[in-house]
């Protein structure tokens, strides 16, 4: 077996450390990017789920049940204003579920362009 060159193995820990941390600051530019671009779409998933819940309060429209109401219906029945965002135009739905005594979970799910929330399902 051959002598370890200690200057050698230096070098290389520099280069792979090197390399790592340019991988890691990568990753998370690469992540500030996305949060931030999907911002307007998160911040609109949270307005139509927020609309939408006062619209069924208001109007005692479920009851027990799980239901989804399309963006389209809402739309029509003036809940929100439009579809459109970042001037993509969106297709979703908001799915209401049951939880217990009265309680419901609403979510929004969207497909803008490329964007996509996780979960869709086209319906």
């Amino acid at each position: 077996m051959g002598s370890v060159d200690l200057k050698q193995m230096h070098r290389i820990s520099i280069v792979w450390g090197s390399i790592l941390l340019i991988i890691v600051i990568g990753l998370t530019f690469m992540g500030f990017y996305l949060k931030h671009n999907t911002k307007v779409y998160r911040d609109y998933e949270k307005l139509v789920a927020e609309k939408t819940k006062d619209y069924v309060l208001t109007n005692s429209l479920i009851y027990g049940k799980t239901v989804q109401l399309k963006l389209e219906d809402l739309i029509e029945n003036k809940v929100i204003d439009s579809n459109i965002v970042n001037d993509k135009e969106c297709k979703g739905y908001v799915e209401i579920e049951y939880m217990k005594e009265s309680q419901y979970n609403y979510k929004t799910y969207l497909q803008c362009g490329k964007y996509k929330t996780r979960g869709y399902k086209k319906i």
